[in-house]
């Protein structure tokens, strides 16, 4: 591993470790997905039970089946919609109707991509292994699960975007400083290197 790679992996795992001292779940999905409404963080218990992600994290997000895309949402996409645990929305319920009907389902799982340099792509699996007939039971039971969590997905992004634009940057640089302060911790950066970056950060 590069310098650069150890550093950003040294922060990561400091960072985690602050938010799980606040985190606290407020709502989950069945096994597959947590999260935190208060401090906007989640989870995704079954993939990586001890790495807790921000809202903002969240760059795009897809359901998958053997290896096509049902439906996509992300920052900036208002395809999904519909209440956490109320009805589905009718868009998502909508396209997913849409895809070509299989008799036999092999893969069947959604992709996070994260702007998180060492989780970039999480992955939450429904089909462990084997296989399963489309329309059976079990497989209705996935696609209700995965409904929820593409429409759940879809409102932490949208909070994301309806946050006023001085709010993110407060918590940006808020952030940035929280990063080089552990590497001023670490030893890695000076003091002097610290009090200009945050000087930078905060406009001084």
């Amino acid at each position: 591993m590069s310098v650069y790679s150890i550093q950003q992996a040294i922060t990561a795992n400091s960072e985690n470790k602050e938010r799980s001292t606040v985190y606290n779940k407020t709502k989950s999905i069945e096994k597959y997905i947590e999260v935190d409404e208060v401090n906007h963080f989640w989870k995704v218990p079954v993939y990586q039970p001890f790495v807790i992600f921000r809202y903002s994290d969240i760059v795009s997000f897809e359901l998958i089946e053997n290896g096509e895309s049902i439906t996509k949402g992300g920052l900036g996409s208002a395809i999904i919609g519909g209440a956490l645990f109320g009805s589905v929305g009718t868009i998502v319920g909508g396209t997913i109707g849409k895809k070509k009907t299989q008799q036999e389902v092999t893969e069947y799982r959604i992709k996070i991509v994260t702007k998180c340099f060492h989780y970039q792509e999480i992955y939450i699996n429904f089909l462990a292994t084997g296989k399963v007939k489309s329309g059976s039971l079990l497989y209705n039971s996935y696609a209700t699960a995965a409904q929820k969590i593409l429409s759940l997905l879809s409102i932490i992004t949208t909070e994301c975007t309806a946050l006023p634009e001085s709010s993110t940057n407060s918590i940006s640089a808020a952030d940035e400083i929280m990063k080089f302060k552990q590497l001023l911790d670490g030893g890695i950066i000076t003091q002097e290197e610290f009090n200009e970056k945050k000087k930078q950060l905060l406009n001084l």
